[in-house]
């Protein structure tokens, strides 16, 4: 990895990462400690989008799906919060909230209150993907 510029995700505190590819080929990364990265692969640069992003992103959170609809956004769901050790994840819920992030925008936002219908049950490492209409699977 030393042809990449940028920072390097994989920093030792990359729990539970989930990676998914946008429409224009940029790879975006959130790992289970809140690192949130994206790699530009034309320019071969890792960039950190921790603090750029404006909005409240989810909390750290590791084994949650993440896929880019075709409104251009990327929605997560899930997965388990703070659970970082074998003990932690005995104690700390699984959750089924959604967030959406704007990447045009930079922004965050929680839909968890805001959608019609029940919500699936709360579930962690699971796969999510978005069909051709814009729902998420």
């Amino acid at each position: 990895l030393s042809s990449f510029g940028g920072v390097v995700l994989a920093d030792g505190r990359s729990t539970g990462v989930v990676m998914e590819f946008s429409a224009d080929g940029k790879l975006y990364a959130l790992s289970g400690m809140g690192d949130f990265d994206v790699f530009d692969p034309t320019a071969m640069v890792w960039t950190k989008l921790n603090n750029s992003p404006s909005g409240t992103p989810p909390e750290a959170t590791s084994g949650m799906g993440m896929a880019f609809s075709t409104d251009g956004n990327l929605y997560l769901f899930g997965g388990h919060r703070g659970c970082f050790t074998e003990r932690s994840c005995m104690f700390n819920p699984v959750l089924n909230d959604l967030h959406v992030f704007d990447p045009i925008g930079m922004q965050w936002r929680d839909l968890s209150g805001s959608v019609r219908g029940t919500p699936p049950e709360a579930r962690k490492q699971m796969g999510m993907e978005a069909s051709a209409d814009g729902k998420l699977y």
